[in-house]
């Protein structure tokens, strides 16, 4: 992830309005994604350091975890991305990009039954019905997203589970989601799907391209054997 991406996640966590001392907080999200993502045990250290300062300030609502979480990752320091995140969590419980983090970190880190187990309890607190706040709507609709995403990589290629059993959690997951976040679900799914469709088709055309260009090669091989025997019988 880049980092001007991460400054941008971090920076609007939240959507209320700016309070006194917002900028001066914003400020130091910023700056511990700055100096973090430098590949260096100073720079993380750096960091860490700005990190606790951050989380002391009265506007946190779980930001400085979301920020030193990514700096962590992006360290590869995923035992201490997973602690921070659920310092924050314990914190902020119903912080969602808080728990989006934390479901993400636990498949790319192979922890696939406390993902599927992060998944069903974060589908318990959907609403029966489209939020009326629109920042919370949106933070509802980007985590049914993100469950269909999942699911689609389970189902791709390579996939540690079972057909059937990935069947019964879309059908459990689908079933506490109301219309418009089954809907989000559901083609988040099919999106991630036909990327992976594209791709295989793509591996197979440059398979079939590296084919050819195998067969290509031993009949020039052959050819330049057959001029060179030729030559040397000549002689």
């Amino acid at each position: 992830m880049r980092l001007l991406t991460c400054i941008f996640a971090v920076l609007t966590f939240s959507a209320a309005p700016l309070a006194a001392g917002e900028a001066e907080y914003r400020d130091a999200l910023e700056e511990i994604l700055r100096r973090g993502w430098i590949g260096t045990s100073d720079a993380l250290n750096g960091a860490r350091e700005k990190y606790a300062a951050a989380a002391r300030m009265p506007e946190a609502e779980g930001r400085a975890e979301l920020a030193l979480a990514l700096v962590e990752m992006r360290h590869r320091k995923f035992e201490e991305a997973e602690a921070v995140i659920l310092t924050g969590l314990r914190a902020n419980p119903t912080q969602q990009d808080l728990a989006r983090a934390y479901i993400w970190l636990q498949v790319f880190t192979r922890k696939h039954g406390g993902a599927l187990q992060s998944m069903r309890s974060l589908a318990d607190r959907f609403p029966a019905e489209a939020d009326a706040d629109p920042a919370r709507e949106a933070q509802w609709q980007e985590t049914a997203r993100l469950f269909g995403r999942i699911l689609g990589f389970y189902r791709g290629p390579n996939s540690e589970f079972s057909q059937a059993d990935l069947d019964r959690l879309e059908e459990q997951l689908l079933s506490k989601l109301s219309s418009p976040y089954r809907d989000a679900f559901t083609t988040a799914q099919s999106e991630l799907a036909a990327e992976y469709e594209a791709l295989g088709q793509e591996l197979a055309r440059v398979s079939e391209q590296d084919a050819a260009d195998e067969a290509k090669r031993v009949e020039l091989e052959r050819a330049f054997i057959a001029r060179e025997r030729e030559r040397t019988t000549s002689e």
